[in-house]
């Protein structure tokens, strides 16, 4: 249910994360509908079909909520 795409510069990863705010599975937090922060982890499966996976440290989210652009 996350969409993500990674790039590697500068020495640092920047990671941009998509998906639902609310995705109505228990163990995914509902995100907020104005800005603020979040603290929360993520789970990484690398293409897996078990319960196989990395979770990160405790990580503080951003809700910035600018206007979406396409294109």
């Amino acid at each position: 249910d996350v969409e993500a795409q990674g790039i590697w510069s500068g020495g640092k990863w920047r990671l941009e994360l998509s998906r639902k705010l609310v995705t109505g599975e228990e163990d995914d937090v509902p995100l907020p509908t104005t800005p603020g922060r979040l603290l929360g982890g993520i789970a990484v499966f690398d293409h897996s079909e078990n319960d196989d996976h990395a979770i990160s440290e405790t990580l503080n989210f951003e809700f910035l909520h600018r206007a979406w652009q396409e294109g």
